[in-house]
C-alpha cells in the first residue's frame, strides 16, 4: 500500500481520485491490454466512464449508478421535502406519486380517508404534541391523526398526568411505537425566515420556532 501522493486528510487529498484511477486501470487498462493504439485506449476509456457513471450499481450509495445518486442529492438540495423523498425512495424501488392539493382539498381528502400517505408537520416544544397527532379522537375529519392510530390512547392519556421519570417513559414508549410501526416518518424541521425593519426591537423566538412579538417595539 502506498500513501497518497497529495496532502492527506484535507480538501487536497488525492485519495479518491487515486482510488478511481486504480479501479480504471484494474478493470480496463490491465485487463484488456495490450493496446494497439492511443485511439483504442481513448475510445475504451470513454465507454468505461459512461458505464461507470450511468450503469454501474454501487452498494455504498444504495445500489444505484453515480449519476442517479447525484440527481437525488441535488434534488434534495433544491426541491421541497416531498420531492426529495420521491427521489430518495426511488433507490429502494418505490414509485412515489405526489398529488399536490390546496388546503381545502387536503382537508376533504384526509377526512374521507382518500390517501395512502400524507405530509404534515406540527411544531411544539412539549411532548403532548403526540396526543394532538396520534390520539384516536383526532382521526380526520376531527383532527390531525392522519395515520388513524388507535393503539396509543391509553399511554398518551396516562402521560398527561404523569411527571418525572414516569412521564419520560410513557412518551418514550409512544415514540418507540410511532417510529417502529412507521405511523410517521420524521423528515425535516420546518424553517422560518423573517424579514424585519432595523427599527423593530425586542423580537424573540418562541420554543416552537415561531416569532414572538409580545415584547416587540419600534424604535424612532
Amino acid at each position: 500500500m502506498e500513501p497518497s501522493v497529495g496532502s492527506v486528510g484535507d480538501n487536497y487529498d488525492n485519495a479518491l481520485a487515486e482510488t478511481i484511477n486504480g479501479l480504471y486501470k484494474a478493470e480496463l487498462i490491465h485487463r484488456r491490454g495490450p493496446w494497439r493504439s492511443f485511439e483504442a485506449v481513448e475510445f475504451a476509456t470513454l465507454t468505461w466512464v459512461d458505464w461507470f457513471n450511468n450503469r454501474q450499481l454501487l452498494e455504498p450509495i444504495g445500489n444505484i449508478p453515480p449519476t442517479e445518486a447525484e440527481e437525488c442529492y441535488y434534488a434534495m438540495l433544491g426541491e421541497p421535502a416531498p420531492k426529495a423523498v420521491q427521489f430518495s425512495v426511488k433507490k429502494a424501488g418505490f414509485d412515489l406519486q405526489l398529488d399536490p392539493v390546496d388546503a381545502g382539498g387536503y382537508t376533504a381528502r384526509t377526512g374521507a380517508n382518500d390517501y395512502d400517505i400524507a405530509s404534515l408537520y406540527y411544531v411544539r416544544a412539549e411532548p403532548d404534541i403526540l396526543r394532538t397527532v396520534f390520539r384516536s379522537a383526532y382521526i380526520p375529519p376531527n383532527g390531525a391523526n392522519i395515520a388513524r392510530v388507535k393503539s396509543l390512547d391509553d399511554v398518551l392519556t396516562k402521560a398527561i398526568g404523569a411527571s418525572g421519570e414516569q412521564c419520560r417513559q410513557l412518551y418514550g414508549q409512544a415514540q418507540a411505537e410511532i417510529i417502529g410501526q412507521a405511523y410517521a416518518v420524521p423528515l425535516y424541521v420546518a424553517a422560518y425566515q423573517l424579514g424585519a425593519s432595523k427599527k423593530l426591537k425586542g423580537l424573540s423566538w418562541a420554543t416552537n420556532s415561531k416569532p414572538n412579538f409580545y415584547d416587540a417595539w419600534l424604535a424612532p
